[in-house]
């Protein structure tokens, strides 16, 4: 178990060894698989007229939007 504590470089030789995080080989967890299915679920789904005029306005009014 201690081989997966080691002292970061930009630490004084005096700090405790900071614990790294474990990975799989692949560096796939059950969380970062979630997430990955989570974004692709919402890049899936239909985004309303009405929230991207809704952008457009705040773009507008920020100064950041298009100049037509």
């Amino acid at each position: 178990m201690m081989d997966d504590i080691r002292q970061h470089p930009d630490q004084s030789e005096d700090a405790p060894p900071v614990p790294r995080a474990r990975r799989g080989a692949r560096r796939d967890d059950p969380v970062t698989l979630g997430l990955k299915q989570l974004w692709a679920d919402l890049e899936k789904e239909e985004v309303p007229d009405e929230f991207l005029d809704l952008l457009d306005q705040i773009d507008r009014q920020a100064g950041l939007g298009d100049a037509e």
